[in-house]
């Protein structure tokens, strides 16, 4: 009789081995591994892994692409710092010709004259403001830009200054 219940529960037991240990063959014991066998809990077990290795390597995959495109950016950026970086010492270079523009004007209109003072100051201004951006570990675009437009309006008052 003990072995007829026997008999007739061991499919039960087999099915609950198998849920119980999860179907992982490092913990699963004699009859959990029998009914992981036989009720496809190995073949699900190894589904989900390779589900979640696809899912690691694409995030691998996403995480690459993302790297590739913030050196890209990286690139861009240390380009653009170089370019402006060359437009300041450019402009600094270019202050000999504005500096012999002055002299021509104090010579023809006195040093003393309001408009050359008035040039000389904002000349000043400009080479202080351009060693300051010069010497900043990264000058930025608009800076430049006001650069620009001051040593031009600065070039204009000098140009009028010497008719």
């Amino acid at each position: 009789m003990i072995a007829r219940i026997a008999l007739r529960l061991s499919p039960a037991l087999l099915a609950g081995a198998c849920a119980a240990a999860a179907c992982d063959p490092g913990s699963a014991g004699f009859f959990g591994g029998i009914g992981c066998a036989v009720g496809h809990g190995y073949q699900d077990r190894t589904l989900s892994l390779q589900n979640a290795s696809a899912n690691v390597q694409q995030q691998a995959i996403a995480s690459e692409a993302n790297a590739q495109e913030q050196e890209r950016n990286a690139t861009a950026a240390q380009a653009e710092t170089a370019r402006l970086r060359k437009q300041v010492a450019d402009m600094r270079k270019g202050q000999t010709a504005l500096r012999r523009q002055l002299a021509a004007a104090q010579a023809r209109r006195g040093a003393q004259d309001a408009d050359v003072q008035r040039a000389q100051g904002d000349l000043n201004a400009l080479e202080a403001q351009l060693r300051a951006a010069q010497s900043a570990p990264a000058p930025d675009a608009a800076q430049v830009q006001r650069l620009n437009a001051q040593r031009q309006a600065v070039l204009a008052e000098l140009g009028a200054l010497s008719q």
